[in-house]
């Protein structure tokens, strides 16, 4: 991945301090964003190309995919990734439709989301 600048929406701290524990000292540029409805007013003026984002699944559907539209609008080729409480079939089956590059399971683990960084650089 030669872009290390990483967006993570998220509304949990101890999920963006996973990145950000996991992510800074390897030279990676973290930008947190605590919600969905935060996405609007800064991208992509506020978060310069990122490489990867993560996104938090929220219980309303329509709110995830409607900020997955808006991301994919701002940064076509950039890789997205889902993070979800549990397995939704109806939000997975869409959000996959639109291009998602994949789901990651809370509680995160650090190496599951090294190891996706990883496979993204090769």
């Amino acid at each position: 991945m030669k872009n290390k600048n990483i967006l993570i929406v998220d509304k949990d701290p101890s999920i963006t301090s996973i990145f950000e524990f996991s992510l800074q000292d390897k030279g990676f540029h973290i930008f947190k964003l605590n919600n969905q409805a935060d996405l609007y007013p800064v991208l992509p003026s506020s978060i310069p190309n990122p490489g990867l984002i993560f996104i938090d699944q929220t219980i309303q559907l329509n709110a995830s995919i409607e900020a997955f539209d808006f991301i994919k609008a701002q940064y076509q080729d950039v890789p997205i990734i889902l993070m979800a409480v549990s397995n939704l079939d109806t939000i997975f089956q869409e959000a996959f439709s639109k291009g998602i590059y994949g789901v990651l399971y809370k509680p995160l683990n650090p190496e599951e989301v090294i190891g996706i960084i990883n496979h993204l650089a090769c």
